[in-house]
């Protein structure tokens, strides 16, 4: 990485973390207790598939030719999840939020003498007739469990094991509906989309290809004409919050570098400590690079997520055990 890049870099971490303060601070002296932000705009679902020839076609448009092969490298296909209408049969179907379907004798995770909540599932078959080439098991049901309640931040080390993601392999007629705990999101059924995505111009995903300073502007039109090929739009063209939840691909991201903060804090490094991660970043840089979004939780009035502290939950994974079918080393990060 270009002293000039690791210097914005730090400089925008530093710039982040100050105006989080700042907020903290005016929300607690300042601001009505009945305050709160305007709701989240729903995510619409992707309409259009853009195939390989479109994605140069774009390129070309963007005026990114010589970039063509790092676009194509770096291109992801990710899922946008999106309201879909409840039509009573969801045994086994994909959502966020409610109560999960279990096989019996289900045992519950639990981190520090609490039981977890469960976030929601997702079903493995459906996702693979959508996408034929994921990397993710071709059946079966992914539970995904956080501790809303306590919302840690994944920072630290001694957060591990505040998020699970389980498989279960048991066919639908095996499945019940869990009725021992109460929901802490609200049920909602999702439709699932495909998403070709690339990574934004600053990121750390992007950081490879270093960019040069008259192909950043170019590189992030490519990314809103791919959305826009595709019936939605970039996040940070889009004047409202959007409540945008995603299954794979690339996360939105709100101010840090989400595979450093995983890597960082799985490998014992307390990642909210400014000084450790400097000290850490580059040791760390390259394992970093072998994480990738799982999923994608973003605050939401139709999930009623938790106020103020809750803005979008990423839960992140390493991309080999995504293909082995191991879930087990999963890492949440709130903002």
């Amino acid at each position: 990485m270009s002293d000039r890049r690791g210097f914005f870099k730090e400089l925008l971490r530093e710039a982040v973390d100050v105006v989080q303060e700042v907020n903290s601070a005016l929300k607690s002296s300042s601001e009505p207790e009945s305050w709160r932000p305007p709701p989240a705009v729903p995510a619409q679902p992707s309409t259009r598939l853009v195939d390989d020839d479109m994605l140069l076609a774009l390129c070309t448009e963007a005026g990114l030719d010589r970039r063509a092969a790092d676009v194509r490298r770096t291109a992801r296909t990710g899922l946008r999840l999106t309201p879909a209408p409840r039509d009573g049969a969801e045994l086994g179907r994909s959502r966020l939020g409610g109560s999960p379907n279990l096989p019996p004798g289900f045992v519950w995770p639990t981190w520090s003498g609490r039981e977890l909540g469960f976030l929601g599932q997702i079903d493995l078959a459906a996702i693979a007739a959508i996408d034929s080439e994921t990397a993710l098991p071709p059946e079966g049901l992914l539970l995904f469990f956080y501790d809303v309640a306590a919302g840690p931040s994944g920072l630290s080390p001694a957060h591990r094991g505040s998020c699970r993601v389980v498989l279960v392999s048991a066919r639908a007629d095996e499945l019940e509906v869990d009725g021992r705990h109460t929901p802490v999101l609200r049920a909602f059924p999702i439709a699932v989309s495909r998403e070709l995505m690339l990574p934004g111009a600053w990121s750390f995903a992007a950081e490879e290809l270093e960019l040069s300073a008259d192909e950043m502007d170019p590189w992030d039109d490519l990314r809103d004409r791919l959305a826009r090929a595709q019936g939605v739009e970039l996040e940070e063209a889009c004047p409202d919050r959007i409540a945008l939840h995603r299954l794979l691909g690339y996360q939105d991201e709100i101010g840090r570098e989400i595979e450093l903060d995983c890597q960082l804090a799985s490998a014992g490094v307390d990642a909210g400590d400014v000084s450790l991660y400097f000290e850490s970043r580059a040791a760390q840089e390259a394992e970093a690079r072998t994480w990738q979004l799982l999923l994608q939780v973003s605050a939401d009035d139709s999930l009623a997520t938790p106020d103020e502290r809750f803005d979008r939950l990423f839960i992140c994974i390493r991309e080999a055990d995504v293909r082995a079918g191991n879930f087990d080393g999963a890492w949440a990060l709130l903002r």
